[in-house]
């Protein structure tokens, strides 16, 4: 009897184990897409200098949307703040929607410097 009651407790520890691993395995993901979606966004409002409708559109098509921008018409050389957001209902972490957020930053008009003193050289 011992033996099958331990077996039940140890299936249900395991059952809320492999739960808790499958969120983090997808918040991980969530958060590895945003990085990668931040570094876009910035070097496109590097070189355009501001939030083009490209831009939103991108962030929305991946699901995400736009948080805390530190200036929505930022001036050449001006550093811009961002936040790239998305909710998340997990199955067993919280019993609420998570936002998964990674902040991004980006430097107006910096890319455009670089690209142009490197010509200048040649």
């Amino acid at each position: 009897m011992a033996y099958k009651f331990g077996m039940l407790l140890s299936l249900f520890f395991l059952v809320f184990s492999f739960l808790i691993a499958g969120d983090v395995i997808v918040v991980s993901s969530i958060r590895n897409q945003l990085d990668a979606l931040s570094l876009t966004v910035s070097y496109r409002l590097s070189v355009d200098g501001y939030f083009s409708d490209e831009v939103k559109n991108l962030i929305e098509e991946d699901g995400a949307y736009l948080a805390n921008v530190s200036d929505d018409s930022p001036a050449f050389g001006q550093l811009v703040t961002f936040d790239l957001c998305v909710d998340y209902d997990p199955m067993i972490i919280s019993k609420g929607p998570m936002t998964v957020s990674v902040s991004g930053t980006a430097v107006v008009g910096y890319i455009c410097l670089l690209y142009t003193s490197d010509a200048a050289d040649e």
